[in-house]
C-alpha cells in the first residue's frame, strides 16, 4: 500500500459508489477511472484501500467486459501426519510404556491391529 500522489488522489477522490452486480460478483462498487472496485460494504468518504476485485467497464474498455482478480494467496501444503510407531522389547516381552525397562534394546514396530 502506498499514498496516493496528487494526481491519484484527485482521480480517486472524484468517484462514486453504487451497490451493483458486474461480473457476477454483488456488492459495493466505487467507480474512478474507468474501472469499478469491489467492496464489502461502502466506505465514506471514498476507499483508503484500493481493492484488487475490479472490474473494467465495458463502455471504456470496448467490447467484452473483463473482470480482473487478485491472484490467490498460496496456501501452505497440508503437512503429513507423522509416522506412528511403538517400541516393543524382547525381553521381558511387550510394548513400552507397560515396559518400562527392556534387557535388551527396545525396537521400533509398527501398531499391532486393533
Amino acid at each position: 500500500m502506498h499514498r496516493f500522489d496528487h494526481g491519484e488522489q484527485l482521480r480517486w477522490s472524484g468517484g462514486h459508489w453504487r451497490n451493483s452486480c458486474f461480473g457476477g460478483r454483488c456488492g459495493w462498487w466505487w467507480f474512478t477511472g474507468g474501472l469499478w472496485y469491489f467492496y464489502d460494504q461502502p466506505v465514506y468518504p471514498y476507499p483508503l484501500v484500493v481493492s484488487g476485485i475490479q472490474y473494467v467497464d465495458p463502455a471504456m474498455a470496448g467490447p467484452g467486459p473483463a473482470v480482473i482478480t487478485a491472484p490467490p494467496v498460496p496456501q501452505p501444503a497440508p503437512i503429513a501426519p507423522a509416522p506412528q510407531f511403538w517400541y516393543y522389547c524382547d525381553n521381558p516381552q511387550g510394548y513400552f510404556p507397560d515396559v518400562q525397562t527392556c534387557n535388551t534394546q527396545f525396537r521400533q514396530v509398527e501398531p499391532p491391529p486393533h
